[in-house]
């Protein structure tokens, strides 16, 4: 069986498993610059130059050298070494870190790795979890100062 169709029709079925999650997409916005954030994800170019333009405003809570796609470093989570690029880059101790992803398997492998971990679940779940951390003081997200 053969299947034809253009790129241009390929791109937007290729793209379709992103949606917007306000939710959540709020709750990142809402931490202030208190705390360092990265952005560590398994994405392949085609993803990462889509969400970078339709998910604009959220990727640019995060900056530019903080954003490590698997495309660019050749490695992808469970790799240690891709947790170690995020490290550098945040350049805080491990011991300082929160790693959040919702698949458990990379969860367990951050904690494998010394890095304390969070399994995404809902924001609202996220928000209740930092505030047990101390990383935010309520439920309006305040940060704690450094």
């Amino acid at each position: 069986m053969e299947l034809k169709i253009s790129y241009g029709e390929f791109l937007p079925i290729w793209n379709e498993i992103f949606f917007s999650k306000p939710e959540s997409e709020n709750f990142v916005g809402s931490l202030n610059s208190g705390i360092k954030l990265a952005l560590l994800s398994n994405i392949n170019q085609l993803h990462y130059e889509y969400i970078r333009e339709e998910f604009s405003s959220t990727i640019g809570l995060f900056e530019p050298d903080k954003i490590i796609p698997s495309f660019r470093t050749g490695f992808i989570k469970p790799d240690k070494e891709i947790y170690d690029l995020a490290l550098k880059a945040l350049d805080v101790p491990r011991e300082s870190v929160v790693y959040v992803d919702d698949r458990l398997d990379l969860i367990e492998a951050a904690l494998s790795y010394g890095i304390k971990s969070i399994q995404f679940k809902s924001a609202k779940e996220l928000k209740q979890k930092f505030q047990d951390l101390g990383i935010i003081k309520d439920a309006k997200t305040s940060r704690r100062k450094k």
